[in-house]
């Protein structure tokens, strides 16, 4: 789900009747604030389970990885042009991975299951390049399944499932270290 033009767009593998979603069919829609109407067009038509979408910029939005088998595709939707373009593949494939962007032109991924085991690292996307490069990994005591990550005000923030604590990433290092002076009343992202 990402805020683009005004409006909100979703998309994910279709919802069936029993509230259960389908792998084999997947949704694209675009809510204007008063109506749903049809988004765009997947690139091959399809969803990959566990994709991470994030805005690059207000003009650019990524569709990175996802599962079914673990992908390392990174797409860019352009919504003035209406087109997909595959762009720099992954490092590693993921799937239930976290990803935000760090400014225009940069996008932060962390963390996720590469079909057979967790996935502690982290890349960057540097869109002037289009190229991924490597980043210190997650701490290994935690669980980096579908992380949630946040950038605030250029600091990227981390909340991992199980933790009640948060995680900053020094800008300038990449390392990831506790949020001093902050515990959550919940450890479960759910």
């Amino acid at each position: 789900l990402v805020f683009v033009n005004e409006e909100w767009w979703t998309t994910g593998g279709l919802q069936t009747g029993d509230y259960s979603c389908s792998s084999s069919s997947s949704t694209s829609d675009v809510y204007t604030g008063s109506n749903w109407k049809p988004g765009p067009a997947l690139p091959g038509d399809e969803y990959p389970v566990d994709s991470c979408v994030v805005n690059l910029n207000t003009t650019h939005t990524f569709l990175i990885g996802g599962g079914y088998p673990v992908r390392r595709d990174t797409w860019l939707y352009d919504w003035t042009s209406q087109a997909w373009t595959r762009t720099g593949l992954l490092i590693q494939g993921r799937e239930a991975h976290g990803c935000v962007t760090l400014d225009g032109d940069r996008i932060l991924v962390a963390g996720g299951y590469d079909g057979s085991d967790s996935v502690y690292s982290v890349e960057i996307y540097d869109g002037t390049q289009g190229t991924w490069s490597s980043q210190p990994d997650l701490p290994r005591n935690i669980d980096p399944y579908r992380p949630l990550l946040l950038n605030w005000d250029g600091q990227v923030l981390a909340l991992f499932d199980g933790e009640d604590q948060i995680y900053q990433r020094n800008e300038e290092t990449g390392e990831w270290s506790v949020l001093p002076g902050v515990q959550l009343p919940s450890t479960c992202l759910g």
